[in-house]
């Protein structure tokens, strides 16, 4: 979860995606905890912690905010990859595991965040377990984001079938949890200018995309044809999503 990335999960990736999806991301994660930075004011965080981080895309986005970071997943897969693309450098420490039963000592953590893990992650023994780990007036923060890329799909003669709607939730927040009080809430469009490049590899970078695309274009320079498309199409090249942003400060602390 986390960036789980919902496609990550629910594909069957072969290493030819994995490298599109690898090459580029739209920043999101990075924009949406800006938003939170520059509208809370809070400085550097001491200790985060990060659930449901699945590639760690969502937990490497926090490094400029924080001293320390703790990410974790239930699934070993993920921690794996995780690993595998973060600097040596960076102050962050995967855990296989999940929110329900964190190997954290009480009050340690600042500032928690959810990146479209929240849907996966709910429940009334991860809220206890977020009252007994955080410190009192710790932050939580849930953010998530939905890209739209229908128009270039049609731009390319690609039309995607019909697919029975995932039983996942967008919006999800904590808004019915009494533990917390919400500090900022916000969903809006987004949109981000891109290269051809860029376009193309988040194109390539779903198991259904990457076949349609592929028998469109016909074998493996197929990438770089429709790179060449996207360049001469004269359109503004843009990704553009659908953001949420939800921001708590805990208001109960682990004594009552």
């Amino acid at each position: 979860m986390g960036d789980r990335e919902k496609n990550v999960v629910h594909d069957d990736y072969n290493d030819a995606i994995s490298s599109h999806y690898a090459a580029y991301r739209p920043p999101l994660h990075q924009a949406l905890l800006a938003e939170f930075f520059q509208t809370s004011g809070r400085g550097e965080i001491d200790i985060a912690l990060d659930i449901g981080c699945g590639t760690g895309v969502s937990s490497r986005a926090l490094i400029p905010y924080c001293k320390a970071i703790i990410a974790v997943d239930p699934s070993i897969a993920m921690i794996e990859q995780a690993i595998l693309t973060t600097e040596p450098w960076a102050n962050i420490a995967y855990c296989i595991g999940d929110g329900e039963a964190l190997n954290i000592p009480d009050q340690q953590i600042d500032l928690v965040t959810f990146a479209g893990s929240l849907n996966y992650a709910k429940s009334p023994s991860l809220l206890k377990e977020l009252k007994r780990v955080c410190k009192p007036e710790a932050h939580v923060i849930v953010y998530d984001f939905e890209v739209h890329l229908d128009e270039w799909l049609l731009c390319l003669g690609i039309q995607m079938p019909e697919t029975a709607p995932m039983h996942y939730d967008h919006e999800i927040n904590f808004d019915d949890c009494e533990l917390l009080r919400r500090n900022i809430g916000s969903v809006k469009t987004v949109a981000l200018d891109v290269s051809a490049q860029n376009l193309a590899h988040v194109l390539f970078s779903s198991t259904g995309r990457y076949n349609r695309l592929q028998a469109k274009f016909q074998g493996e320079d197929a990438f770089h044809q429709v790179v060449k498309r996207l360049d001469r199409s004269g359109l503004n090249l843009q990704i553009k999503a659908t953001t949420y942003l939800y921001a708590y400060t805990q208001v109960t602390s682990v004594n009552q």
